[in-house]
């Protein structure tokens, strides 16, 4: 993911589910979408194809953990602004 290893914290938020018969873990979906904003740069920054994600995941998103996993990456916070902005999420203070 994003360069890093997978940890054993990860594997212990991640639910066990059943994919085509076979029981596996599947990330949580802050996980998911920390690394999918940690990708983010100058020669890749698709806002367009996260916000339907964010959206439909809002409910699930540990949106605080979320902000301490990505204040390195500022492409990644203007799409948390953004994500406050059209009322996805409350606004930071």
């Amino acid at each position: 993911m994003v360069g890093e290893p997978v940890t054993p914290q990860m594997l212990a938020r991640s639910d066990v589910i059943e994919v085509l018969a076979v029981r596996m873990p599947v990330m949580d979906a802050t996980d998911v979408l920390s690394a999918k904003l940690r990708v983010l740069g100058e020669h890749f920054c698709d806002f367009t194809r996260l916000l339907p994600i964010a959206r439909a995941l809002r409910e699930q998103v540990d949106w605080d953990r979320l902000a301490t996993e990505v204040r390195d990456f500022p492409f990644a916070r203007a799409f948390l602004f953004l994500l406050a902005e059209l009322g996805v999420t409350r606004p930071r203070v």
